[in-house]
């Protein structure tokens, strides 16, 4: 099973595999990526890498886990159902204790710190802590 040092080695297994579609069409970010992200996923299609993002100066990658197949790749699993409950079963109580401070408990996500609560403008978690919060 492959290990992937890092993004671009796992972006050029997907190109390798025909499972990542680069997009050098200048695309908005506020219409287009949406709908071509969803056509591609309805269709199990490829992961969609798009080089030319209106008003931006980085590139945009969307669907990279739209499929079990890519999953199971990223996660360096096999394709079948057992190995992936096996691997499931093997770290499920391997929790990431949380680290806190002042009472407001701060969560370890691939080595680096984020603020746990909600937004309330969002419903969602709080993905990032300022460097003087933490």
């Amino acid at each position: 099973m492959a290990h992937y040092n890092d993004m671009r080695e796992f972006l050029e297994e997907l190109k390798k595999r025909g499972d990542l579609m680069v997009i050098d069409k200048k695309v908005s970010p506020v219409h287009e990526i949406c709908a071509f992200t969803r056509k591609a996923s309805d269709m199990g299609g490829p992961a969609l890498l798009f080089t030319n993002v209106e008003g931006y100066d980085m590139p945009v990658l969307s669907g990279l886990y739209g499929t079990r197949e890519r999953v199971h790749l990223a996660l360096g699993l096999g394709d079948d159902t057992k190995s992936v409950i096996k691997e499931y079963v093997a770290h499920e109580n391997k929790f990431i204790p949380p680290v806190t401070k002042d009472n407001n408990a701060l969560y370890v996500i691939d080595g680096s710190r984020a603020r746990g609560g909600a937004d309330r403008r969002r419903g969602g978690p709080v993905q990032a802590a300022h460097p003087d919060e933490l």
